[in-house]
């Protein structure tokens, strides 16, 4: 009885969305970033190995998420002589974590478990998977090959959804604030 309940919390946290999405965006501070005008794509790389995904559908994720941004923000795909490279590095793993019943208690004291009818034992363990990504997206300048740019994002989600969606929000995040405020 007492697995039964802990898998059905399990299955029940599964659906509940744990947003830790993090990004941290450094570049070189004496760039003038209004001289770039046009970008051309370079393939990314794959940190360790994917677990979720294959990489040509990474590479197509990212490359659709980064076209419409790059848009906005005034800079213009090309195949050749590109002001800006861009590419990025990613990692996705699916992870699990186990620990007491206690600790994966988002329910507070709203929940089933405040009813007289459950007991639990606090010594049973509970499972839960998610998924971790971090993406690297870095702009280099075409003419000097310095990394100019870079936007480091983390996430961890154990909703299960659709990657391209994801990437879109992470990326727009990643991408809100660019070019920078230099102080010129």
């Amino acid at each position: 009885m007492r697995r039964r309940v802990a898998l059905t919390v399990t299955v029940g946290l599964l659906a509940v969305f744990l947003y830790a999405q993090k990004i941290n965006v450094s570049y070189i501070k004496s760039t003038d970033f209004s001289k770039y005008k046009t970008w051309a794509w370079k393939p990314g790389h794959v940190l360790g190995k994917s677990q979720i995904l294959p990489m040509e559908l990474i590479d197509k994720y990212v490359l659709n998420a980064v076209k419409p941004v790059l848009a906005t923000k005034g800079l213009k795909e090309v195949e050749t002589s590109p002001d800006l490279y861009v590419t990025y590095f990613i990692s996705l793993t699916q992870k699990s974590e186990t620990g007491p019943l206690d600790e994966f208690d988002t329910f507070g004291q709203l929940g089933y478990q405040a009813s007289d009818a459950y007991n639990p034992a606090w010594n049973d363990a509970m499972v839960r998977n998610y998924r971790k990504g971090i993406l690297l997206i870095d702009l280099v300048d075409a003419r000097t090959n310095t990394l100019v740019w870079r936007a480091h994002c983390r996430e961890a989600t154990d909703k299960p959804g659709d990657a391209q969606a994801t990437l879109d929000k992470v990326v727009d995040k990643a991408l809100s604030d660019y070019p920078p405020k230099t102080g010129k």
